[in-house]
């Protein structure tokens, strides 16, 4: 099998490959071990933004949503039926894209650690699990969303000096007749409620994602930001206005794989290790 560094140039919408190096099997599986740890960190930094997106449009449904309903109503005690079950829908559709996202982030996250780091995370979640109020209930909601419910079941709107807003919120005493593996901590907690305000609950809860992703580039900065010098330092002679891959070549001189090394990602995600999750935030916003 042959192993080679080549440029690809895109000329008059064709595309050109260049083979530049070729590589030995053993400087080919370094390389191919620190892209690894790269292409992993892409998956984890996806699913974040998955649920930064996820949050974004649920804050934006009650924002933007609420006023077309009012919009449409003869006044805000009496809204139009047709556009309050479409708000509904709506509403309770996107608030549970964000609690699946939430917990497809957290079930993915361990896969790139050590067993060591894996201990340090868990012990950060469960420190999370019984400080937060936002962070357990949410984790629980999640469940009840996929087995018993729909989250969202009370709207209300006010009217506050010439200022009409609309609340979405989760009746406690519902969710706790309708689900009994809240567990003891989140029962309890459950207890002390009337209501739950689905736009309150849901800033707080990403603030504690916010620290969940600030966490995971904190303990991935040092191995990472070392694997990035490594291939960065592998390639550095073939940089130029072009991408580069690696080519794999059978016996036959077919080729087998193509694979882009990820220069553009892998500035982004030093400036996403030097800022936190801020950068995505701020880039977004």
């Amino acid at each position: 099998m042959k192993i080679s560094i080549a440029k690809e140039i895109i000329k008059d919408r064709k595309q050109i490959i260049d083979s530049l190096i070729y590589l030995s099997n053993e400087e080919y599986e370094e390389l191919d071990l620190n892209l690894s740890s790269v292409f992993l960190f892409k998956i984890i930094d996806n699913y974040f933004q998955i649920v930064y997106a996820n949050y974004l449009d649920f804050i934006q449904t009650i924002d933007n949503d609420s006023i077309e309903l009012l919009e449409k109503s003869e006044s805000p005690l009496l809204l139009d039926r047709f556009y309050m079950n479409k708000f509904k829908i709506e509403s309770n559709r996107k608030f549970i894209n964000y609690l699946s996202s939430f917990r497809t982030l957290i079930d993915h996250i361990p896969n790139i650690f050590t067993s060591e780091i894996k201990k340090d995370f868990q012990l950060f979640l469960n420190s999370l699990y019984d400080n937060e109020f936002s962070y357990r209930f949410m984790y629980k909601l999640r469940n009840y969303t996929q087995h018993c419910g729909l989250p969202i079941t009370k709207y209300e709107s006010k009217l506050d000096h010439s200022f009409i807003e609309i609340y979405l919120k989760m009746q406690a005493e519902h969710l706790l007749n309708s689900y009994d593996s809240w567990g003891v901590t989140v029962k309890t907690d459950l207890k002390k409620y009337h209501d739950i305000d689905s736009k309150s609950i849901i800033i707080e809860h990403f603030n504690q994602v916010r620290k969940i992703y600030s966490k995971t580039l904190f303990l991935l900065k040092d191995e990472l930001l070392l694997k990035f010098n490594r291939i960065e330092k592998s390639i550095e002679k073939f940089k130029g206005d072009h991408k580069l891959l690696i080519l794999l070549e059978n016996d036959n001189g077919e080729l087998d794989s193509i694979t882009y090394i990820p220069l553009e990602e892998i500035e982004e995600f030093k400036k996403l290790f030097f800022t936190n999750c801020d950068y995505h935030l701020d880039i977004n916003l």
